[in-house]
């Protein structure tokens, strides 16, 4: 029998984002308020997707813009704004004994947790979306902004490495991050525990050979239009395409985005659409053959790539960070290896990826392996694993 908890997730962007991080902490939550849990949410206000049940909102500094919010927290935060923010959370009304666990879903609220921790008394623990140290993409236009942002980042990380150790947990989201968190830290007092995102059912489909009356494939791209998810390399490489082939790109606005719009008018075969409810991408997966993840960075999980497994579409990849993780004996991906090299030499490599990739259409799975694989990303798996960390007393 499982003892209801009371549970406080401390996610900054909760409400106000879309990425893999955002969808696997509202996931959890809604997991655990199946099972019997109260989970509340600690964010910052001002949200384009408020979320039900109990949510404490806290207000960014009055110099930052909304549009500045985000990106100056991921990458100027600091103990000062960790007092900023504390000092609205003593307002809120939070007493000892009010929660039994905070959880804390991103790198941005550590300071934050720690401070709840001691106010209520309360075990904590991190899931680590991101590598420690952080590890920034080097495709800043500038290089010396990207050295500084680099820099920046990883003293933010050595300023909460205090914070890191007096954890009660730590759960990385793939071995790949598991594994830096662990040489980062050092010394402590357990290992850090590896916790894979998991998929929804709706996206778990047949794996048959994927069949189409016509013989064009369709290409899809998912994520940020940002050059380290690698969404420039992937337009060039496709547009060396002979053929009728069509490329979708389901898009969270970034740096590429007019770069994507200019591809899109010029090449018919391009379709650049906005972002979807999550609810509605299992039928974008079913609706195209091949997924493509081409991320020049250090990818730490991979969500997309997740997906497209779960979907039995075709997926072509970096291996880097955890994406080899998730297709491992996967017979319908294709992973490239990565190195550094020519910008030029990398996108031939991509184009000649995507054209390997319209064979494995047609490759048969080997469905046990399949379903035996995929239960380490159930959803019963990922709950029981958070339960089980919740349940952890440090001694």
């Amino acid at each position: 029998m499982v003892v209801a908890m009371r549970i406080l997730t401390v996610c900054q962007f909760f409400e106000s984002a879309h990425g893999g991080g955002i969808v696997v902490a509202r996931l959890l939550r809604r997991l655990l308020e199946e099972r019997g849990h109260r989970v509340d949410v600690l964010c910052l206000e001002g949200g384009d997707d408020p979320q039900p049940g109990t949510i404490y909102r806290l207000k960014a500094p009055p110099f930052l813009s909304r549009n500045l919010t985000r990106q100056f927290l991921l990458f100027l935060n600091n103990r000062y704004l960790d007092r900023w923010f504390t000092r609205q959370v003593d307002t809120l009304g939070f007493k000892a004994g009010s929660h039994d666990v905070i959880h804390c879903q991103d790198f941005l609220g550590v300071g934050i947790a720690q401070h709840l921790a001691a106010l209520i008394g309360a075990q904590w623990g991190v899931t680590l979306h991101e590598f420690l140290p952080r590890r920034m993409s080097q495709t800043v236009s500038a290089a010396w902004l990207g050295r500084l942002l680099e820099t920046t980042c990883q003293w933010r990380d050595r300023e909460l490495l205090s914070a890191y150790r007096s954890c009660t947990w730590l759960a990385g989201v793939s071995k790949a991050v598991s594994r830096s968190a662990s040489q980062f830290l050092e010394t402590w007092h357990c290992r850090v525990e590896t916790v894979y995102n998991a998929y929804t059912p709706q996206f778990l489909v047949p794996t048959s050979p994927i069949t189409r009356l016509d013989q064009s494939t369709r290409f899809l791209y998912v994520g940020r239009l940002s050059p380290e998810k690698g969404v420039d390399l992937l337009l060039d490489a496709f547009r060396q395409l002979p053929g009728a082939d069509t490329l979708t790109l389901i898009g969270l606005p970034g740096s590429l985005q007019r770069a994507a719009e200019r591809a899109a008018a010029a090449d018919t075969r391009i379709r650049l659409s906005p972002p979807i409810r999550y609810e509605e991408m299992a039928a974008q997966y079913q609706a195209h053959d091949v997924v493509c993840c081409p991320a020049r960075w250090e990818e730490p999980f991979g969500l997309t790539t997740l997906e497209a497994r779960a979907c039995g579409r075709v997926v072509v990849g970096m291996r880097r960070g955890g994406i080899p993780e998730i297709l491992e004996g996967y017979g319908r991906s294709i992973l490239l290896e990565g190195t550094p090299g020519s910008r030029e030499n990398t996108v031939i490599q991509l184009r000649d990826a995507l054209l390997q990739a319209r064979a494995l259409k047609s490759v048969e799975l080997d469905e046990p392996f399949e379903r035996l694989f995929l239960r380490q990303f159930s959803g019963e798996s990922f709950l029981s694993s958070y339960e089980r960390l919740y349940a952890m007393r440090r001694y």
